[in-house]
């Protein structure tokens, strides 16, 4: 550090992530009592332990804190100081991220932390707006402990976490706030949520992002279905034993004669799943759907929503992507309805849509825009 920061007694906004600039953190922060925001990421020069915490909880001006804790123990020692309480923004990285992210408000990140093995202190009731779980193999599904702090949540990113057999169960949270929710290498995802769910489950969600979940054979029961009266979009990507996206119970039935209602779904994405057969076995009214892109899945050759002709729904879709081959049997298997959108589709060759995906995969939803990076600056 430059000589004479010892000197900056009224110093307010400190942000020293990302680098080396000196090895231990107690030889200058005690200088800075009046301390409003403080971002201490992104370096391997800190190992904040329990000493650390207890040092943050002596800041009694921070309002805004980024940092990150080596386990859920000394994370948890920090949050029995009462000192986030204090906080009007925060990001806790807990455990190791393979990288720092940009982030919005009151973000929690928990990477390779055994989950179970935490303390008991409040853990930051209503406060999480982000949600992030990476590589914890310890959780068969989201512990009481956080669905009990995710009463505001309205972004959740799942990844990784080997165990994990369902998202919610219905002793939980409804998560009444969630918008978006992106689940990803869940080796043994067998559903998204387990028993009778509480009224207005995931009421709030728009946007439903999964990706390469082999164990799951179904991902939405109708139970939860007709609370998702704002679900807008909805991409599944290389879930290679999927067979329905939608399904009575949760299980797989020969006949669905069930009418299922998403008024907001605007955008429909499925791609690399070999073996889905249906959408749905019963009719799907989506007259807000505006574009469904259809890649290397075969053996679906029937669109629920196409079953009835709705003059709506042949007003509201703009675009319809996927193999000729696929819109042929589409076309052949829904005479009355496909004829009239055969002028939104555009063929897109399998090997396309791949070279597309692998563009897309290649950019980072976590990276800011340069300019947001300016202007943070």
């Amino acid at each position: 550090m430059p000589e004479g920061m010892k000197m900056l007694v009224n110093l307010q906004y400190l942000d020293v992530s990302f680098t080396e600039v000196f090895n231990d953190p107690y030889c200058l922060l005690p200088h800075y009592r009046f301390l409003q925001c403080l971002f201490l990421t992104g370096t391997r020069q800190f190992s904040f332990g329990k000493l650390f915490a207890d040092f943050l909880a002596k800041y009694r001006n921070l309002v805004v804190l980024q940092v990150n804790f080596g386990n859920m123990q000394d994370f948890d020692h920090y949050i029995a100081s009462g000192q986030w309480n204090l906080l009007e923004n925060f990001s806790f990285f807990i455990g190791y991220p393979p990288s720092f992210m940009h982030t919005k408000q009151n973000y929690v990140g928990l990477f390779w932390v055994n989950i179970c093995e935490r303390l008991s202190p409040p853990w930051l009731p209503g406060r999480i707006f982000e949600l992030e779980i990476c590589d914890c193999s310890s959780i068969k599904y989201l512990p009481l402990f956080i669905t009990a702090a995710s009463s505001q949540l309205q972004r959740c990113k799942i990844k990784s976490c080997d165990k994990m057999e369902c998202i919610v169960t219905p002793e939980w949270s409804t998560f009444p706030n969630l918008e978006w929710l992106e689940i990803e290498g869940l080796i043994n995802l067998s559903r998204l949520c387990r028993g009778i769910l509480k009224a207005n489950t995931f009421a709030s969600l728009k946007t439903l992002n999964v990706r390469s979940c082999n164990n799951l054979k179904t991902l939405l029961p109708l139970e939860l279905v007709q609370y998702l009266t704002n679900l807008a979009e909805i991409k599944i990507e290389e879930c290679y034993q999927l067979k329905e996206v939608i399904s009575e119970d949760g299980e797989i039935t020969e006949v669905n004669h069930s009418h299922i209602v998403l008024p907001s779904l605007q955008k429909l994405i499925l791609s690399s799943l070999p073996r889905l057969k249906h959408i749905s076995r019963g009719v799907m009214i989506c007259d807000s759907l505006s574009s469904l892109e259809v890649f290397m899945c075969p053996d679906l050759k029937t669109l629920p929503f196409l079953v009835e002709s709705r003059e709506e729904l042949v007003d509201s879709v703009k675009q319809i992507k996927g193999s000729r081959k696929w819109w042929k049997t589409i076309k052949k298997n829904h005479i009355n309805t496909a004829d009239l959108l055969d002028h939104v589709f555009k063929n897109v060759p399998e090997q396309s849509a791949n070279e597309e995906d692998s563009e897309d995969d290649s950019i980072s939803s976590d990276v800011p825009e340069p300019l947001q990076l300016v202007q943070d600056i």
